[in-house]
């Protein structure tokens, strides 16, 4: 009894790694979309700034 006990154990703490595995890849894709929003968004307002100082 005690090692079916021990190996749903095992097996919920294998499902939750695997699940915070994920949660960590998410967290990741998502700050790499906002890494590059950032670039883009300065990428902008740098080219914004240099047509205004040739004009």
């Amino acid at each position: 009894m005690m090692d079916a006990t021990l190996v749903s154990m095992d097996a919920n703490l294998d499902s939750m790694d695997a699940t915070l595995g994920s949660i960590d890849a998410i967290h990741d894709a998502h700050a790499f979309m906002d890494g590059n929003m950032v670039f883009k968004a300065s990428g902008v307002v740098a080219s914004s700034i240099g047509d205004s100082c040739t004009s």
